[in-house]
């Protein structure tokens, strides 16, 4: 073994060593946050705070033209290369990610409100800087986080699913029934400290892109009774 190797042993032995830790899987199927840091929200205060909330600073900077610009889609995007990295901000946590010759869809929202509902909930303060049928072709790879309507928006993966019939989607465990619903083939669901590895043929020979699910403090939930079902 080379000194160089060590490194790499090492991550991989410590990553085997937490993979081995479910102290996150509870005996109901649920899952939790097993970090004495984490402290939970309680939902009653949680929805206090979505109807009491001051969003005046975020609409002044808006009105006062402090907000970013939003560039359309087609000058904001070029043709990666290999060995080249592009990151797109597509408005709250939506990246396109354009690594090597793979587009990397994460957490996209286009809809008006992140809600399951189009007519009540949390509204954009500014427009979606595109839609589905904006994204280029070729999208390889959907990268979800977790199931909060913010990041996992019904009506975009629906038509993500229809556009991209092809998609590869890598998301947290429990998740499987929604994505299937929304129409997606092929699903990867993942445990924390879980790595997939998956090839793709480029211009320039085949390339080994590995996903890596890593743990978050935080919760889950798309409805009032489902708190945490999902990882």
């Amino acid at each position: 073994m080379s000194v160089s190797d060590e490194p790499a042993n090492e991550r991989e032995r410590l990553r085997d060593q937490l993979s081995q830790d479910k102290s996150h899987h509870l005996k109901n199927g649920r899952f939790c946050n097993p970090w004495p840091s984490f402290v939970e929200v309680p939902l009653t205060k949680f929805h206090h705070h979505l109807l009491t909330r001051d969003t005046t600073p975020a609409q002044q900077s808006i009105a006062e033209g402090r907000a970013p610009p939003v560039v359309p889609l087609n000058r904001a995007l070029v043709d990666a290369h290999t060995g080249n990295l592009q990151l797109t901000w597509l408005g709250h946590s939506s990246l396109l990610i354009q690594l090597d010759y793979a587009k990397i869809l994460c957490d996209p929202i286009f809809s008006n409100r992140c809600s399951p509902v189009q007519w009540l909930g949390p509204k954009r303060y500014t427009e979606a800087p595109c839609q589905v049928e904006d994204l280029p072709k070729g999208i390889d790879f959907l990268v979800l986080s977790h199931n909060h309507h913010d990041h996992m928006d019904w009506d975009t993966l629906r038509k993500i699913a229809a556009r991209y019939p092809g998609i590869q989607v890598f998301a947290p465990l429990g998740n499987g029934p929604i994505l299937k619903a929304a129409g997606f083939a092929f699903v990867n669901l993942m445990d924390w400290w879980q790595e997939t590895s998956t090839p793709m043929l480029g211009k320039d020979g085949h390339f080994q892109y590995k996903f890596s699910c890593t743990p978050a403090q935080h919760i889950t939930s798309r409805g009032l009774f489902d708190h945490n079902k999902t990882l």
